[in-house]
């Protein structure tokens, strides 16, 4: 297992006595010419069945070892990648293999999808959007007639927020930022999680606490630091990975299976009945957020392939 080596200014030290911060993003496998994979970072592959249990077990050491070095308090570190990779499974299963390892629970996951936009705030941010482009606009129309017209563009609007769910625009990059990095200053935190059974996220879902020696945080976007809502995250970790499935296809089959386990009728009425819907939520909204994550993994020290199980 090879890491590449980080730039000193691109993250804090490990002698940072602050929190250090654990990121998991899922990524994917894209068609791409040669020169795309040129000068990635370390490749760790991770093969299916026992021989991906043996990969947890190897990274798990490899993170007890390091939060018993006594550089800090915590350890964080960052892995990003695309929907549908696995991330909340890696994450999941290196976690419980390091407090297996350790005795105790010294690991903890912390989800970036607690910070979600809620359906509320998208169509709250719909109207304000939809208002101030009014103000822009000569009025031309009976004020009973521009209601009208503004409440029906509100619609629309809101349900192209919801058709584009997951895309960067739609969460709250200030509020995971600013959690965080709290986090990582005090070594406790609560957080929200996302629930996929009320497709909002929920308060206070998940709870990091001093005695947690090693942090996983997993998402889609913590490495986008070339956008401003999202670079304060380059100062919160130490360490970054990220998860890219090594067949797209499988991926796809994955984020459709996912979906169709909390299918609703509201998502039929923007996409279509059953796996149709599905899939074309997939391709025309999944599949756009894959290509802004895959972009970001050159910011990560370490790259894992998750293998399709046989």
């Amino acid at each position: 297992m090879r890491v590449a080596p980080r730039s000193s200014s691109s993250r804090r030290g490990w002698t940072n006595p602050l929190c250090l911060a654990f990121l998991l993003l899922a990524g994917a496998s894209w068609s791409r010419p040669s020169s795309f994979w040129q000068n990635l970072p370390a490749m760790v592959a991770v093969p299916s069945d026992a021989a991906m249990r043996a990969t947890y077990d190897s990274l798990a050491r490899e993170l007890l070892a390091k939060s018993r070095s006594g550089a800090a308090a915590q350890h964080w570190v960052a892995l990003a990648g695309g929907p549908g990779a696995g991330k909340s499974t890696v994450a999941a299963a290196v976690v419980a293999r390091l407090n297996e390892l350790a005795g105790a629970e010294v690991g903890v996951v912390l989800p970036m999808d607690g910070f979600h936009y809620s359906r509320e705030e998208l169509r709250r941010r719909a109207a304000d959007a939809e208002e101030q482009q009014q103000q822009q606009q000569q009025q031309q129309q009976q004020q009973q007639q521009q209601q009208q017209q503004q409440q029906q563009q509100c619609a629309q609007r809101y349900e192209e927020m919801l058709r584009r769910r997951g895309a960067p625009w739609t969460f709250d990059a200030a509020g995971l930022c600013a959690a965080l990095l709290r986090a990582r200053a005090s070594g406790a935190a609560s957080l929200p999680v996302y629930s996929r059974a009320v497709s909002d996220p929920v308060p206070n879902g998940v709870q990091l606490a001093a005695s947690h020696k090693v942090v996983l945080v997993e998402g889609n976007y913590l490495l986008m630091w070339g956008d401003e809502r999202w670079a304060p995250l380059r100062e919160a970790f130490d360490e970054c990975w990220y998860l890219r499935c090594s067949s797209l296809q499988e991926q796809r089959e994955r984020l459709i299976a996912r979906h169709l386990q909390t299918w609703t009728d509201e998502k039929s009425k923007l996409w279509g009945e059953g796996r149709t819907g599905a899939a074309s939520k997939v391709d025309a909204n999944d599949f756009l957020n894959l290509e802004l994550v895959e972009a970001t993994s050159k910011n990560a020290d370490r790259v894992i392939t998750s293998v399709a199980a046989d």
